[in-house]
């Protein structure tokens, strides 16, 4: 959203598995552009998923919208090396503001979840949401609409050979 310019181009990228690190050459539907003044907020998004009775419910989060693609791509692979060990690393910098980079080693496949909390044990962001590979992993968070403070950051995996892991840890935000 550019309030100063008229014709923004829109476009939607349908993706499974782990968000791309760079845009993919074709959007499922767009661009769309338009010569009239931009919207302040995207008020409404509708989605249905096939018409079968065995079409899966979906829950969806995380929707990133964003002017650039790299501010979409929250998950960036560092190594498809397996590591020995499940690993959450602490965020660096941490104090941060806003902010900070949050790094993670998974020794097998699975549903991963990676989301903050409050101190008082309420989500106000989820980073992570989807099935991830094997590998090392780094995460940017920004703390840029939190108010100053204590908060963790919990990372989960349901292993596909059964095996759960989970982790948390605490991060300073100090504006």
């Amino acid at each position: 959203f550019n309030p100063s310019t008229g014709d923004d181009e829109v476009s939607l990228y349908v993706i499974s598995g782990v968000m791309p690190t760079v845009e993919p050459p074709v959007a499922t539907v767009g661009p769309v552009a338009s010569t009239t003044s931009d919207s302040p907020n995207l008020g409404r998004v509708g989605l249905r998923q096939g018409t079968s009775t065995l079409a899966p419910s979906l829950v969806i989060d995380g929707i990133r919208v964003a002017e650039q693609w790299s501010n979409i791509s929250a998950i960036n692979t560092i190594s498809t090396i397996v590591p020995d060990q499940f690993v959450l690393s602490q965020n660096y910098p941490n104090p941060f503001n806003p902010n900070t980079k949050i790094n993670f080693a998974l020794p097998v496949s699975g549903y991963v979840t990676l989301k903050v909390y409050n101190a008082l044990g309420k989500e106000v962001s989820s980073l992570v949401n989807s099935r991830l590979a094997t590998g090392t992993y780094s995460v940017d968070f920004s703390g840029s609409n939190l108010n100053s403070g204590a908060y963790f950051y919990r990372l989960e995996l349901s292993g596909e050979n059964g095996k759960v892991f989970s982790e948390q840890k605490k991060l300073m935000l100090v504006k």
